[in-house]
């Protein structure tokens, strides 16, 4: 991460990321994590007792995992929550056709 400093234009910057966040942006064995160091070209150290992420790299791409890391977090919930809904309605549709 520190070679990022004596990349012209090279920047670490430190993305809060709660505890039940963390561990979805890492992935399964890390495959997350490397996927969004791959995509954007950056290196990523995860702190998980201090709930950070560093992220180190050219400005841009520093932006783009960052952006990277908050969707991976969100879009794990939605999924959750699509997942909740899904076994709601087939409850729901159950119970409508045991009483046709």
């Amino acid at each position: 991460l520190e070679a990022a400093r004596s990349v012209p234009g090279g920047v670490i910057r430190e993305v809060p990321v709660k505890a039940k966040s963390i561990m979805k942006v890492l992935g399964h064995g890390g495959r997350t994590l490397r996927r969004i160091q791959q995509e954007t070209r950056t290196r990523i150290r995860v702190l998980v007792g201090e709930g950070l992420c560093l992220v180190a790299g050219a400005a841009s791409a520093v932006a783009q995992a960052v952006r990277a890391i908050a969707e991976e977090a969100t879009r794990r919930k939605a999924l959750a929550a699509a997942r909740r809904e899904a076994r709601r309605v087939r409850a729901v549709v159950s119970i409508h056709l045991m009483y046709e």
